[in-house]
């Protein structure tokens, strides 16, 4: 059964609306301040369970192909009106139907990481670095020249685009083992 982000997101959402009615009845209103309202973040209610900040229905990012060690990979990125990033889309080609599928899963519960106030910072300290085939030499990002693995090349080329660091963009071949 293939999954795409709408119906995962459907389904987040009948969770998180199952969760709140098998709570004690409150005002609900009382616990979310209108600062925090819509912002994604620590904001909180109906008992602690996170906010999730909707993208919009139509919404700017990017999409970069490149090939990490022979393979081919696009990422496909949704922000928020105000840039910041709310979503990822990783597609794979040429790899069995098992690792794009699995590949597909992990974009989503970042993509839904993201939406409830997961920073992208904790994501890349997590990911990057994360040594699996296919990796080595990456081919359509003059940015990164080499990564330990496709989570590595990911989550380094989000850090450099959203985030700014240009130190994640130097030839990382040394620190890799890849010389």
């Amino acid at each position: 059964m293939t999954m795409d982000h709408d119906t995962v997101t459907d389904r987040c959402d009948t969770l998180e609306l199952e969760e709140v009615a098998s709570r004690a009845p409150h005002d609900s209103g009382a616990d979310e301040s209108p600062e925090t309202e819509g912002q994604g973040g620590a904001a909180t209610h109906d008992g602690g369970l996170p906010h999730r900040e909707r993208l919009p229905n139509r919404r700017r990012g990017y999409t970069q192909k490149a090939r990490v060690g022979g393979q081919k990979i696009y990422l496909r990125t949704g922000n928020y009106a105000d840039g910041r990033l709310g979503e990822i889309f990783i597609d794979m080609h040429k790899e069995g139907a098992t690792f794009r599928s699995l590949m597909n899963n992990f974009a989503i519960a970042v993509s839904l990481g993201l939406q409830h106030g997961v920073p992208l910072e904790k994501f890349v300290d997590v990911f990057r670095g994360a040594r699996f085939e296919p990796a080595g030499l990456v081919e359509g990002n003059e940015r990164i020249e080499h990564a330990t693995s496709i989570l590595d090349y990911i989550f380094r080329e989000l850090a450099i685009s959203y985030l700014g660091r240009d130190d994640l963009a130097t030839d990382q071949s040394e620190e890799a083992g890849l010389e």
